[in-house]
């Protein structure tokens, strides 16, 4: 049957697939499904959705963004390399670099590289891979995505960038030059607090040992989630831009009422530009403040918090938005 004449993939609840004869069973090149595990339908949908909004030839998917993230730098690292990272990511993704470092002789060097005096002064042929985020989680601080990138080919550096701040709609990493790009499907593209999912996304010739370690490592994840999330990213882009518009409201209406906050949004970094591999048009729905130290009382002020709730996540409809409160000296 030619399922492309649904509007929905369909879910197969089977783990098991037949072959037609002893031939195909044991020359299994030619057969598109072999086992449940090994892929059906609706992860295929999914991940086609995926890799032409990253402008990638193969995706793989994971039950979390953080599997995803630990699973692809597990697929790519071997004992003595040196791995050079934005001080500002995913605090998850940090543990996990420690966590390799002390386990398989791993070097970590953390470093401040959406600062260009910084990034231009690092001599990229020390490290074998550079894992970054265009804006970090932490700090929202914006880097120059395409001069990074450009030196990681340079030098022959597998750089790895965790694209979920923008949905795959605000940079194109994999255009840019980039390996491997990643993302927290929990975010933006579910849009409802209800679905964990990851996704790697690669060009055809950095597949192999992607797909190789994650067949290894048992790697599944539901199909209902997977097909929750086919109905919820055909509305990414309209969703994208509506939290977009939303958060741009939030901040002018801050600046008038708080005139003395110091705020962080990639629209006002210098580096958030075209030629940095940026769509200007689209600077996100994610912002931060800078308060004084000693200034408020930090209890008090969420405890205030009459519209706003307090939680991990961000990219919902309509639950909550997510403001990362940190102190000027930190």
């Amino acid at each position: 049957m030619n399922f492309k004449e649904f509007a929905n993939p369909p879910i197969t609840y089977s783990s098991t697939v037949y072959f037609e004869n002893l031939e195909e069973f044991k020359d299994q090149t030619k057969k598109k499904y072999t086992y449940g595990r090994h892929g059906n339908i609706v992860k295929e949908h999914l991940c086609q959705f995926i890799s032409e909004l990253e402008g990638g030839d193969y995706t793989e998917l994971y039950s979390s963004g953080l599997q995803a993230i630990t699973t692809c730098l597990s697929a790519i690292t071997s004992s003595g390399d040196t791995i050079l990272a934005s001080d500002n990511i995913y605090e998850p993704t940090k543990s996990f670099l420690n966590y390799l470092s002390k386990k398989l002789n791993i070097r970590v060097v953390y470093k401040a590289i959406y600062n260009n005096d910084v990034v231009k002064s690092l001599d990229f042929r020390q490290y074998q891979i550079v894992y970054l985020e265009p804006v970090g989680s932490m700090t929202l601080d914006v880097c120059d995505l395409r001069y990074i990138l450009s030196q990681c080919q340079m030098h022959d550096a597998t750089s790895l960038v965790d694209n979920t701040w923008s949905a795959g709609l605000s940079c194109k990493p994999l255009q840019l030059g980039a390996d491997y790009c990643i993302h927290s499907c929990t975010k933006f593209m579910s849009g409802g607090s209800d679905i964990f999912m990851g996704s790697v996304t690669c060009k055809q010739h950095n597949q192999a040992p992607l797909a190789q370690y994650s067949t290894i490592m048992g790697n599944y994840v539901d199909q209902n989630p997977i097909y929750a999330l086919c109905q919820r990213v055909e509305s990414l882009k309209v969703r994208y831009k509506e939290q977009n518009s939303q958060c741009l409201q939030m901040i002018q209406s801050l600046r008038q009422q708080c005139p003395e906050l110091a705020l962080i949004y990639p629209e006002f970094d210098t580096n958030f530009t075209d030629q940095n591999g940026y769509n200007t048009g689209l600077p996100g729905s994610l912002f931060s403040f800078l308060l004084p130290r000693n200034a408020v009382n930090e209890r008090r002020i969420f405890e205030q918090l009459a519209h706003l709730k307090i939680g991990y996540s961000w990219g919902e409809v309509s639950r909550y938005w997510f403001i990362q409160i940190c102190k000027a000296d930190d």
